[in-house]
């Protein structure tokens, strides 16, 4: 296959590009008091809007990509040369003949069944933000009592992140899903469905399985990649973030698809692959910023590859070109979309909630997650939903020596294959080994707080660096029943590991991170877990995501909203039920409720919905005991005076 690529019109496309450069000049010119926005709001002692983040970067973008324009229309004919040697050597591409087509299609269609159910599952407090800020809106107060539905704006959609808490990419993916299914569906716009609004990260995470299976193909490993898809398939933090309302899922392919088209540049050189390569890292940023270590770690790699195959013949200074045209190009088109959204950041990573500490016990339970999908030990031992690494090990199940012996020694094997192969290899393990290196050194450096999940486009690099090893420990067999040993060696280790990690699997389907609708169920649902119908209840929220739910919900954060909340129900007879969400910060932000909350006399728990994770996401419905007001009354009423 020739080094080549079709050689468009320089004069047509620097006509082009001198257009495009013009009509962006012409608009930063038409608008140039869009830069003064954030100063003008500063200088007023008001805090600069999402419009006026967009006002004014956005400005200053357009000035920046009419010159980038201008620039690249002027020496279009130095970068735009071919090369037509033959390409660099690698390893042969495995092709996709119909049993690899079926293959893939089964691993597909398996995790589609197994991520369908959590597809309707509760939302939980970073996705409603998200739906209620970025994607569908809000439910207001008004005069009358009746809340009113306040749609999101656009703008919010694609650029409000004061929280950190908008992937871009899925935001607008997930609005279009939502506005697509009160079209055609018949719905209202402030109706909502949770299978809609995660449909994005259900489609990217069944997408990353044929990904991850391609890039195996392109190192010459066909085998391992059918392995690959079906570990992916089964993983059970591949499932839950696949099926959740945030930017991961995205992230995961298009971190597995950067790595497929860099490898492709490798091999060709062709633009078509440049592109691929420039548009992947554009989207993987769009859905979630904190994967930058993934290009930083394959551009480093592609320089040293670079460099290194100079001495075969590589055309360097074409190759460059190509790279330095690629990144200059798609960094404008990313920063065109994410300027707004950096000074937000910026104030959002300055706050000290920001800032953290990564202990011995996070890189365990980290691993034990990337490599597993378990949490290594929980806090609250009760919780019937926490399966953990230590609790399976007591009832026998040697998961605990998967996690600390077998995947590292198939990752490693993996890892030291691809570092004893050709040059593209080893580029393959740079990219795929690297990101997570650096973003434990950022985080040693900035102190910003690395959460769980923040470095989980690292799970489908471990993936593929895990059945690596395993066909390579598979392929010391006699060459006569090679292919036999090899093709049941990963077969028994996707298996086993189906097995051992079924437990969580379970849970994962049908679990959300916080039960939070299946709390307003039994609370305003008019039944409790006794079965009995309650016709008129009172329900209000502590702390809770509840109102997503029930918008009319009234809050109790303070004495003086509780209080005449406990006195209206006495008047009326009418039933309460309060939803407690949050434990933890309930008692230690809000001590005076939470003393309150903790007179059982008063307030008895008739049901614990339990959460994924730590005890704070655990949410409780409580039922009102108004015989007991009469003589608590005033003492509780000497909390509200103190607070």
């Amino acid at each position: 296959m020739a080094f080549t690529s079709a050689r468009p019109s320089v004069s047509l496309l620097r006509w082009i590009l001198l257009l495009t450069a013009a009509g962006l000049f012409f608009t930063a010119i038409a608008n140039r008091d869009w830069r003064h926005a954030v100063a003008d709001r500063v200088a007023h002692s008001r805090k600069p809007t999402v419009a006026d983040h967009v006002r004014t970067t956005e400005w200053w973008g357009l000035l920046g990509t009419g010159a980038l324009c201008a620039a690249l229309a002027v020496s279009a004919g130095w970068w735009l040369r071919d090369y037509r040697r033959p390409p660099f050597p690698s390893h042969p591409q495995a092709a996709w003949t119909r049993t690899a087509w079926t293959l893939a299609l089964t691993a597909v269609a398996l995790g589609g069944w197994i991520r369908a159910p959590r597809l309707g599952v509760s939302v939980y407090g970073d996705e409603e933000r998200t739906i209620r800020h970025n994607v569908r809106g809000v439910f207001e107060p008004t005069a009358s009592g009746t809340p009113a539905f306040e749609s999101a704006p656009w703008i919010d959609t694609l650029w409000e992140n004061k929280e950190g808490n908008n992937p871009q990419l899925f935001s607008v993916l997930s609005r279009t899903s939502l506005s697509a299914w009160h079209r055609f569906a018949g719905h209202k716009p402030n109706e909502f469905s949770e299978t809609m609004f995660r449909l994005p990260s259900f489609v990217a995470g069944l997408l990353t399985i044929p990904a991850a299976m391609w890039v195996l193909g392109l190192l010459g490993l066909p085998r391992a990649g059918a392995a690959c898809a079906f570990l992916i398939a089964i993983h059970p933090w591949h499932i839950r973030y696949s099926a959740e309302g945030r930017g991961y899922a995205l992230a995961m392919l298009f971190s597995v698809t950067l790595l497929a088209c860099a490898l492709q540049t490798i091999r060709t050189g062709q633009w078509r692959w440049w592109a691929g390569l420039g548009l992947s890292q554009v989207v993987l940023l769009w859905s979630y910023p904190g994967a930058i270590y993934v290009p930083v770690a394959l551009h480093l790699g592609l320089i040293g590859w670079t460099f290194a195959a100079r001495k075969s013949g590589y055309p360097v200074d074409i190759g460059f070109r190509r790279w330095l045209v690629a990144n200059v190009v798609s960094g404008a088109v990313f920063l065109l979309g994410a300027l707004p959204t950096i000074p937000q950041l910026r104030d959002y990573l300055a706050l000290e909630r920001a800032t953290g500490a990564m202990t011995a016990g996070w890189l365990l339970n980290f691993w034990s997650y990337l490599s597993a999908g378990l949490m290594w030990r929980t806090d609250d031992p009760g919780n019937p939903l926490h399966v953990t690494v230590t609790s399976l090990a007591r009832t026998g199940s040697p998961v605990f020596w998967m996690v600390l012996v077998a995947l590292p020694l198939l990752a490693v094997t993996g890892l030291a294959r691809l570092l004893a192969g050709g040059r593209d290899r080893v580029f393959a393990a740079t990219a795929l080994v690297l990101p997570v290196v650096l973003g434990f050194a950022h985080q040693h450096v900035s102190g910003h707080l690395l959460y769980l999940w923040y470095l989980i486009f690292a799970l489908p690099a471990l993936a593929i660096l895990v059945t690596i090893g395993a066909e390579t420990l598979s392929g010391f067999s006699p060459g006569t029943v090679r292919q036999t040993v090899v093709a049941g060696v990963l077969t028994a280790m996707v298996a086993v590991f189906g097995i051992l990690t079924l437990p969580q699997i379970e849970v994962i389907r049908h679990h959300s991170k916080e039960q939070v609708r299946d709390a307003v169920e039994c609370a305003a649902g008019f039944s409790d877990p006794s079965g009995k119908r309650q016709p008129d209840v009172m329900v209000i929220n502590c702390l809770s995501h509840a109102p997503f739910y029930l918008p009319s919900m009234p809050r109790a954060h303070r004495p003086d909203q509780l209080i005449p909340l406990l006195d209206e129900a006495v008047r009326s007879g009418r039933p309460l039920y309060l939803i407690e969400g949050h434990e933890d910060p309930i008692r230690i932000r809000l001590p005076e409720i939470w003393t309150i909350l903790q007179d059982h006399s008063l307030f008895e728990q008739i049901a614990v919905f339990p959460g994924l994770e730590e005890r704070q996401f655990n949410h409780c419905v409580l039922r009102f005991h108004p015989e007991r007001w009469s003589e608590i009354a005033e003492t509780i009423r000497s909390i509200q005076k103190n607070y």
